[in-house]
């Protein structure tokens, strides 16, 4: 018997098939018989290929093509014209054949060639098909169509490979896609085909991104433990293609670019051979994320204790070994399993567990051979002994445990009693054999009776010990004087049958004539024998059936009652929909009674609608057998009080005892709290990350700001003030202190200290984040402000109040129309008398501060608007809207002792209102800044890794009067302190450098000169604050831009207060 191909057998020829079609399309003349070695090729080729005229009619078949349709040449050159065949016009692939002819295009498609739809050509002898069709026009030498080369390769076999091969690949599917490792294939040229989500989490791609990249694409950016390149070639999966062994525990750093920096990812990659053959096909490539540092020691004790809680309350076995297979840790659950006490367990081997000494020694030779080569964990089965002796089954699921080297060290398993299972296993093994032997053996009684007389002529063994008697009892009977047959309905089924001519069928319960008490299916036809009516009798106890079939009800019942102890929702539903059995837990999810659901459509009564559509097709499908059922599948139920519930479910299909589907079966889990919980940590995560970022951003722009701020200044000390180029740099240094306020904004997203509220002018506040508000509003949007220029100051923290600002604003621009979108923002004071307190307002009589915040958008309806405070409740798409920015807004008006409320109308728009009590006190007065204090010759040195920022912080405090030396390098400055302590009288240094933190420089310093003054500078730092520098001896903390008017006085506070 020849093997069918293999699936790579069948892409390599079709590929050198294209190859040889190649060849006819490139050859000028391209028709047999113009050249004979091309001529040998088209007829000896071993798959069909035709050429027509340029109207379609085939002129040539090679040997091939005639015995696949079992047609000789005469048969179907001149007939057969590919223009008419239908199964091109059902396939849809007609245009692409009319574009050959017409156009003169190659075409190359797939279709399921049936030849009775062929029409004009009897193909009796040939066979449906699915085939790769090839067209290739071949033109002369006027460029005008002369003949079509047409080739077909028959892909059936090749259909049915794959998908063998896919519903192989499907059991192990979710495996791969759930398992905790990242995990992908490449094909043996290095093309990566195949992933999970993990694996484009740890690389930072999208699919499209992930998808048919090869190791040797440049655009990866891999290294070494040490930073070094990590060459293409060098990769774990190119390697193992390359030397057909597996690459086990390679660390490699891969550049991740949703996170802005490398991971750091433990590699294994296993090259897969196809059978027999030298070289692998593709190869298997898992990786663990090794990124994470260990938690802090009172983090780690807390993970320790709850892990700790979580092993030992575990329902299931956890252990843990070494990698000899001793026991390092077991569970409560694993010795109860096992029957032992309290540790008695560890320091025994797992073989040690094991029932059967043959067993033992193959658990012990697995163990360390797994431990060996480390293939991919899969689950164990095992007869255990427990410590009275008896007998279990245990399930084993292990994984690996590797040091933060990448070096195995043990590992984990757990442990399932499964003891139980197997014996309902082996139950229902044992039913179906028993089933079996009852089908095989089970006696059929035949007897046959002269119809006149109503004597027994002729019966078998079978018969007479269906009805208790002997062969010869049996043939001395009469039928018409059988008192059973009488009394139990047989004889009047017979009389019907010899009446009417046809068979009859009846079950009868009767005692025999001879005895025997029995339930038969009998069987009674009339037929002619010899010119002589007969009747036979064929006859099956069936006692054992009613008795059984008693028994299953009583299962039944009994089934039903482990239902309702259950607390899971059970649904089982018929093949139309309804449903036949719902348990306690169902119906309290749902909210009926079962009376009032079981008979029910589950997808009219149950279903949402907006879902329905989806679920029915998929139901029937799996009804007929079309599909196999979804292990796993997620979707929402409707409750009695119109509440949708997310249900995780399992499915199976029930089939009645001759295998037909009558059903399908689910049980689920309500997972509607579990996935809002989830929901909103992911919320709560990406603020985090928002907050990160902006801090990230403040700190490059300020370094940015200082270069342009800084320079500005220098160039316009050195014009004369008729310069025209003056009024130039005041427009540069007005937008340089424009963008540091936004980079100021900017940082109230990444602070995370607690707000400081102090009397702030809050119409300046207001004035200031309105025109942030205005530089980042699209232009087609009207923004009004009426701010009111005696309003009165407020306690409060100016950060929260700009937030809360910009927060309502962002809400206000999401509503807008395109066209004529309006908001308008005013503040002015209000006085609350004792007539305007009510019971259900906050505010007390007294003078208060009055925001409103006003626009023309689309506006809530009444639903909305009491939910508009709740946090995470958003009603933007996903992905657009966290639901968290009006929470905020609340709880910061709340903290300030303030009001808000919001009124809206839909299509008209919303107003916010705002009230904080005033302040009655007076603001500080700010000094003068714009004095610019001189240097008395003092040494200082400037450190920052920006070459542009040490060399213009050089310039300005040598033109302040300062002896200044400045470097990018942190190490060479501290190696200048330690050759000259007494050298400099003063240290600047940035705070973010890369070889050498600031504060870890003058931490440096301080060890060498302890009384030489520091001032840091940041743009921003998560690690560094005003407190932290002060508890460090640090003089003074300033952020960036600073300009010179301000270097200038800190520089000589720091200075004096040193003295």
């Amino acid at each position: 018997m020849v093997d069918k191909p293999t699936y790579e057998e069948l892409e390599e020829r079709i590929r050198k098939q294209e190859e040889t079609l190649s060849t006819y399309k490139e050859t000028e003349k391209g028709i047999p018989f113009d050249n004979p070695l091309l001529d040998t090729a088209f007829e000896m080729s071993p798959f069909s290929m035709w050429i027509s005229d340029n109207s379609g009619t085939i002129l040539y078949t090679n040997r091939a093509l005639r015995s696949t349709i079992k047609l000789d040449n005469e048969d179907i050159v001149g007939k057969y014209n590919v223009l008419k065949d239908q199964n091109l016009e059902l396939s849809g692939v007609m245009p692409q054949v009319r574009s050959v002819f017409e156009n003169h295009e190659p075409a190359k498609f797939n279709i399921f060639w049936q030849p009775e739809l062929v029409g004009n050509v009897a193909f009796t002898g040939a066979r449906e098909m699915h085939i790769n069709v090839y067209m290739y026009p071949v033109l002369d030498e006027h460029k005008q169509l002369k003949n079509v080369v047409c080739q077909w390769i028959d892909t059936s076999d090749f259909k049915r490979t794959k998908k063998e091969l896919e519903e192989s690949e499907e059991k192990y599917r979710y495996l791969f896609d759930n398992m905790a490792e990242g995990a992908f294939y490449q094909n043996s040229d290095g093309e990566i085909v195949d992933y999970n989500q993990n694996a484009l989490r740890m690389f930072g791609l999208t699919a499209d991104q992930f998808l048919g990249r090869t190791s040797l694409d440049p655009a990866w950016r891999v290294i070494h433990s040490d930073g070094s390149p990590y060459p293409g070639e060098e990769h774990p999966s190119m390697v193992a293609l390359k030397t057909g062994k597996p690459v086990l525990n390679k660390v490699a750093g891969v550049f991740n670019p949703d996170k802005g920096d490398y991971v750091w990812l433990q590699i294994n990659a296993i090259p897969q051979f196809a059978e027999g053959a030298p070289k692998p096909y593709q190869v298997f490539v898992t990786m663990r994320d090794i990124t994470e540092q260990k938690l802090t020691e009172d983090t780690l004790r807390e993970s320790e204790e709850k892990y700790r809680k979580l092993v030992t309350t575990a329902p299931f076995g956890i252990q843990l070994t070494d990698l000899d297979g001793k026991i390092l840790l077991s569970n409560p659950a694993h010795h109860r399993i096992h029957g032992h006490g309290e540790n008695e367990l560890v320091g025994t081997y797992i073989w040690d567990l094991i029932a059967e000494d043959e067993a033992k020694e193959f658990t012990k030779a697995y163990y360390l051979d797994l431990i060996k080569h480390q293939p991919v964990p899969e689950t164990y089965y095992s007869k255990d002994r427990s410590k009275d002796g008896h007998l279990i089954d245990t399930q084993i699921d292990w994984d690996y445990i590797y040091n933060t080297d990448g070096e195995l060290i043990s590992i984990i398993s757990i442990i399932s009693d499964v003891t139980e299972r197997k014996q309902s296993e082996k139950k229902i093994e044992d039913v179906r054999q028993f089933n079996e032997r009852i089908i095989l053996n089970s006696p059929v009684g035949i007897s046959i009776y002269q119809s006149e007389s109503g004597q027994c002529i002729a019966t078998n063994d079978a018969m007479a010990k269906l009805v208790g008697a002997t062969k010869a009892q049996v043939l001395s009977q009469n039928c018409y004087e059988i008192s059973s047959w009488k009394e139990s309905g047989v004889l009047q089924a017979a009389l019907t049958a010899l009446k009417e001519n046809k068979k009859v069928s009846h079950v009868a319960s009767l005692t025999t004539t001879f005895g025997k008490e029995v339930v038969i299916d009998c069987h009674l036809a009339p037929f002619e024998f010899a010119e002589t009516p007969h009747l036979m009798l064929t006859a099956t106890d069936i006692t054992r059936r009613v008795t059984a079939e008693k028994a299953i009800l009583a299962q039944k019942e009994k089934a039903e009652q482990y239902l309702n102890i259950a607390g899971v929702i059970f649904v089982a539903l018929n093949n139309i929909g309804e449903v036949t059995l719902i348990n306690r837990k169902g119906c309290e999810v749902i909210g009926y009674e079962s009376t009032e659901i079981i008979g029910r459509n589950w997808f009219e009564n149950f279903v949402p609608e907006w879902l329905r559509d989806d679920l029915i097709p998929v139901s029937k499908q799996l009804l007929s057998g079309d599909i196999e059922p979804v292990e796993y599948f997620e979707n929402p139920i409707l409750t009695k009080n119109g509440e949708e519930r997310l249900i995780a479910w399992h499915n199976t299909i029930l089939k009645d005892g001759a295998g037909n589907i009558t059903g399908h079966l689910s049980a689920g889990h309500d997972i509607t709290d579990k996935r809002q919980l989830e929901e909103q940590l992911q919320r709560a995560q990406k603020m985090e990350s928002i907050g990160t970022l902006a801090g990230g951003i403040a700190h490059e722009f300020n370094n940015i700001l200082s270069i342009i701020i800084g320079n500005n200044e220098l160039i316009m000390e050195d014009l004369p003030d008729w310069s025209l180029s003056r009024e130039s740099c005041e427009e540069i240094r007005l937008a340089g202190l424009r963008a540091r306020d936004i980079v100021k904004h900017l940082l109230t997203f990444s602070r995370q200290d607690d707000s400081t509220k102090k009397p702030i002018d809050i119409a300046s506040v207001t004035a200031g984040a309105v025109k942030l508000i205005r530089a980042t509003t699209p232009s087609n949007f009207e923004i009004r402000d009426k701010i009111s220029a005696d309003c009165l100051p407020i306690i409060g923290d100016s950060t929260q109040i700009h937030q809360v600002l910009i927060n309502l604003c962002n809400n206000a621009v999401d509503a807008l129309p395109i066209s004529g979108g309006r908001m308008e923002i005013e503040l002015n004071n209000i006085v609350l008398k004792e007539k305007d307190h009510t019971s259900t307002s906050k505010q007390l009589p007294g003078t208060y501060v009055k925001l409103i915040m006003r626009d023309n958008g689309c506006g809530m309806d009444t639903t909305t608007l009491d939910r508009v405070f709740e946090p995470y409740f958003t009603t933007k798409e996903v992905g657009k809207g966290s639901g968290i920015g009006l929470a905020v807004v609340h709880g910061i008006i709340e903290n300030h002792d303030g009001s808000i409320t919001c009124e809206s109308t839909p299509g008209e728009g919303t107003t916010f209102t705002i009230l904080i009590p005033a302040y009655a006190g007076q603001l500080e007065e700010e000094t003068d800044r714009s004095e610019i204090i001189s240097g008395k010759g003092e040494k200082v040195l400037y450190v920052d890794d920006e070459p542009a920022i040490a060399r213009l912080g050089k310039r300005h405090l040598d033109s302040l009067g300062y002896q200044t030396f400045s470097t990018t390098d942190p190490k060479e400055a501290l190696d200048i302190i330690r050759a000259d302590p007494d050298r400099f009288d003063l240290v600047i240094t940035d705070m973010a450098m890369p070889d050498m933190p600031g504060d870890q420089l003058i931490a440096g310093i301080k060890s060498l000169a302890p009384n030489l003054p520091t001032i840091i500078c940041s743009g921003y730092s998560s690690r560094m604050s005003e407190a932290k520098a002060s508890k460090m001896g640090i003089k003074a903390f300033v952020m960036k831009p600073l300009n010179k008017t301000e270097l200038s006085k800190k520089v000589r506070e720091v200075l004096e207060s040193s003295d």
